[in-house]
């Protein structure tokens, strides 16, 4: 079986104070097509910027990010 090209698993972002998206997993495989979609202000947009490490200064996050296997 193929490795997946991106993994995301159990991601959080957050603040001091809030939790902003919560545990999402997901993996995304060689020729695939993939879409986030969900309500304005879900955590699309965050979820973008995590993965490719751009989130601001005062936002965190936790889970495991895996591009490529590495």
């Amino acid at each position: 079986m193929p490795k997946p090209l991106l993994s995301v698993e159990n991601l959080s972002i957050f603040t001091k104070s809030q939790k902003i998206v919560k545990d999402i997993s997901f993996e995304i495989y060689q020729g695939e097509i993939f879409a986030l979609v969900g309500e304005s202000g879900s955590g699309k947009s965050l979820t973008a910027l995590s993965v490719v490490d751009l989130l601001a200064k005062n936002l965190k996050k936790s889970g495991k990010i895996t591009y490529k296997g590495t």
